[in-house]
């Protein structure tokens, strides 16, 4: 930077290099005159948090997770319930902090109630969770038709079930078949 006319020095959008939050100072130091200037600078912490594209996902959803107020450049790493282990996912923060990885996980078949999402950046290790609610398996079937004697074909449509899932059809009330003309059929 040089000073103008009247020795007077003006510098535009100098940005503030990584840095460990706390006291630091910018030095102003002229080459001719050899004198120098300290002025105190805090630099703040950050203070990333997170979102993500479904609260309330059942097993086997994929999600997406968005981290905000990262550092510009920063690896980001998602990890589920605690930052240990393999990230299940990763990402690199833009230029306003901010890193959108989508999908970033399929929420575990076994998992149901509270799931954490941890976001920890590399450069400030500040971590930023978010708990979600995972709910059950809610299966919810349609028949082609709602009545019919003996021996009539019926079709059946599920809704709900786990990827890949077998699932089993039975007639004649909520348990196994029965002794009355139960049927038991596997889709």
């Amino acid at each position: 930077v040089r000073a103008d006319a009247g020795g007077i020095v003006h510098a535009q959008n100098v940005v503030v290099p990584p840095s460990s939050p706390g006291d630091h100072a910018f030095l102003l130091v002229g080459q001719t005159s050899g004198s120098p200037v300290r002025v105190s600078f805090s630099v703040l912490a950050f203070q990333p948090w997170v979102s993500v594209s479904d609260y309330t996902p059942q097993p086997e959803h994929a999600v997406g997770v968005v981290g905000h107020d990262f550092a510009p450049g920063e690896h980001v790493a998602v990890f589920l319930n605690a930052a240990v282990g393999q990230p299940v996912a990763q990402g690199v923060a833009d230029t306003k902090g901010q890193v959108t990885i989508n999908p970033a996980f399929t929420v575990p078949v076994n998992q149901t109630g509270k799931l954490t999402v941890v976001a920890v950046g590399a450069v400030s290790q500040t971590a930023a969770t978010i708990a979600l609610a995972v709910r059950p398996f809610s299966p919810l079937i349609a028949l082609t038709s709602y009545a019919g004697p003996p021996g009539s074909a019926v079709g059946v449509s599920g809704t709900g079930f786990g990827h890949g899932e077998q699932v089993t059809i039975r007639f004649g009330g909520t348990g196994d078949a029965n002794a009355t003309g139960g049927l038991t059929a596997s889709a």
